[in-house]
């Protein structure tokens, strides 16, 4: 099993739980979800004999300090890594994610400081987790995730969001974004 296998279950996986918990009339909370697919994906990575390096920012309460809440090393590719639960926010139009620009802002800074002063290949970047998207959809692909931080903050910059306390990125515009995709992808598969 290759890590692009490992992540592509983990993305079904994380589609599933959020269905099934709003069948409940239930919202399974962003780092419940994280907390498992991080586990899930370390153990699956040692049994495999994949050499993916994982330190979770949120117990440690490091989100904080690195704008974060994890990171992972697969290789030469290195993220720090805000996750994202897919919203139906009010008065958006439809599913979007809250960006806070301050955390935005500090994963960028913590990414640069990291690739400067630790010599680590690190990106920010963003992984989306989604569910309940209407159409036919491969939740392999959708369940989870992800654009590149610099990208989204290229994006904000551009639109004049990056003064605001936080904004609302619709689920279109995250899909659509320059190198966007599954979150897989991050490491070349």
């Amino acid at each position: 099993m290759a890590i692009k296998d490992i992540l592509t279950d983990q993305s079904k996986w994380t589609w599933g739980i959020m269905a099934a918990s709003a069948q409940l009339g239930e919202m399974i909370r962003e780092d419940a979800i994280t907390s498992v697919n991080l586990s899930t994906i370390a153990g699956l990575a040692v049994q495999q004999g994949i050499e993916l390096s994982i330190t979770s920012f949120q117990g440690a309460r490091l989100e904080q300090e690195f704008g974060a809440d994890w990171m992972w090393r697969l290789g030469q590719s290195a993220y720090l890594i805000q996750a994202k639960r897919l919203d139906v926010v009010p008065g958006s139009g439809g599913f979007s994610y809250l960006i806070d620009i301050g955390q935005l802002e500090t994963l960028v800074d913590a990414a640069q400081a990291l690739s400067i002063g630790q010599g680590i290949d690190s990106k920010p970047a963003y992984v989306f987790y989604n569910s309940l998207l209407p159409g036919s959809v491969d939740p392999g692909q959708l369940g989870c995730t992800w654009v590149n931080g610099y990208v989204l903050h290229h994006y904000l910059e551009q639109k004049g969001k990056l003064s605001q306390a936080s904004t609302v990125l619709p689920l279109q515009t995250a899909t659509q974004l320059p190198g966007a995709g599954p979150w897989y992808q991050m490491f070349g598969s």
